[in-house]
């Protein structure tokens, strides 16, 4: 007899499963506003190497600079509205495949170089 009574108890039923479902959905299109919310475009990229600002510019101006210090040289390029990296001499280019940033606090990273990119307000 307590066989049957733990088995009813951890039984599914059809309106457990979309109580499931429902709730997950909620927690998806919270998830997705909040990220909505949340996309702040900046208007400025802040570069800084070894811990020091060498630069900051407009990302509503379209320019190409490069940074070239003993540890290696980047090239980065402002162009409708995002920067981007596009050459380092760093051993695996993982900072040019981060692709284009424009939203405030997104950074481009580049570890060999001590380069960072970030945008702000």
């Amino acid at each position: 007899m307590q066989s049957n009574a733990r088995k009813r108890l951890f039984q599914f039923h059809k309106f457990d499963l979309i109580v499931i479902v429902g709730a997950l959905c909620l927690v998806a299109a919270l998830t997705a506003l909040f990220a909505r919310i949340m996309h702040t475009p900046g208007n400025k990229v802040e570069v800084v190497s070894h811990n020091k600002t060498i630069g900051t510019y407009d990302l509503g101006t379209d320019g190409e600079y490069e940074f070239s210090d003993l540890f290696g040289s980047n090239r980065l390029i402002i162009k409708d509205g995002s920067a981007y990296v596009t050459e380092g001499s760093c051993s695996r280019h993982i900072c040019e495949k981060m692709g284009p940033i424009s939203d405030i606090g997104e950074m481009i990273i580049c570890l060999p170089n001590e380069l960072f990119v970030k945008v702000v307000e």
